[in-house]
């Protein structure tokens, strides 16, 4: 069962590896075989290696000036589900823009053995 104070601590070191861009820091809250679905129909990112590499490629390259910010948190048994919402500048598209989602988590031995993200962005 998932516990609402560890789940929290999850999502706040979740955080604050997106806003400091820090990859080691977000494996950290990840088991070593965990799974990402950053795109719900796409191949989802297995294991710390596949995962270190998205948020190089994502958070590091792609963003800055990022801000995050929880809005609430759902959980049943060894799941939690926390809606969230983001703004940063996307260095890619050169704009600033807003996400609002929602990730499913579950979560094994306090850490994420499987995170979904539902997401939605628009340039503001």
């Amino acid at each position: 069962m998932a516990d609402r104070e560890i789940v929290n601590e999850i999502i706040e070191k979740y955080k604050n590896a997106w806003e400091n861009q820090d990859p080691e820091a977000a494996l950290e809250i990840f088991t070593k075989d965990a799974t990402y679905q950053e795109r719900i129909l796409e191949k989802p990112f297995i294991g710390h290696p596949e995962i270190k590499r998205f948020w190089i490629e994502k958070a590091v390259k792609e963003q800055k000036d990022i801000h995050f910010k929880p809005i609430s948190l759902f959980i049943d048994g060894n799941v939690a589900i926390s809606e969230w919402e983001a703004d940063f500048f996307d260095k890619k598209d050169r704009c600033k823009k807003y996400m609002r989602g929602i990730m499913i988590l579950e979560i094994k031995n306090k850490k994420i053995a499987s995170l979904r993200e539902y997401w939605k962005a628009k340039q503001i």
